[in-house]
């Protein structure tokens, strides 16, 4: 009598049919005036929120000149655009190497933004996070890289950051 093989274990060359489901997690959403907060605390209780950043320079204008020149030297454009449909005041597009800082910003969130995103562009491209240890490649670590970043450019020139 003929012996069956196990087809479950059997490898063959042939590729393996996969299929790409995108699903969403049941969670629960609270509006700000459905907590005990104050109406007036609200501004405060919004990550994007409007910030006005202190600047102990002479011309924040000159500093941003400075970081574009440098976005440039690094072969990264830097744009600003209306982002849709985004609370973000700015993101890298790794792929064409390409910063979009938001409209909306006002002129100390866009030196804040520039800065934030030249970290990323600088220490997060497609050719060094190859290189990078697992655990360095984690997003949390990657923002924080990018907020200490942030804070040490911006003291040493004089932008206050604290609030952020």
């Amino acid at each position: 009598m003929p012996q069956k093989k196990n087809k479950i274990f059997k490898r063959t060359p042939e590729k393996v049919e996969t299929q790409k489901r995108l699903g969403f997690k049941l969670g629960t959403v609270f509006n700000v005036i459905q907590t005990n907060a104050k109406s007036e605390d609200y501004p405060t209780l919004f990550s994007n929120r409007k910030k006005e950043f202190q600047y102990a320079g002479e011309d924040l204008n000159t500093l941003k000149v400075g970081l574009l020149k440098y976005a440039t030297e690094q072969n990264i454009s830097v744009k600003t655009e209306k982002i849709q449909n985004s609370a973000a005041k700015g993101y890298f597009r790794p792929a064409t190497r390409s910063i979009i800082l938001s409209d909306r910003n006002n002129e100390s969130e866009t030196i804040y933004t520039l800065i934030h995103e030249l970290a990323y562009a600088v220490l997060h491209n497609q050719e060094k996070m190859p290189q990078k240890e697992a655990a360095l490649q984690r997003a949390s670590v990657i923002e924080y890289q990018a907020e200490m970043t942030v804070y040490i450019v911006a003291h040493h020139f004089g932008l206050d950051t604290e609030e952020h």
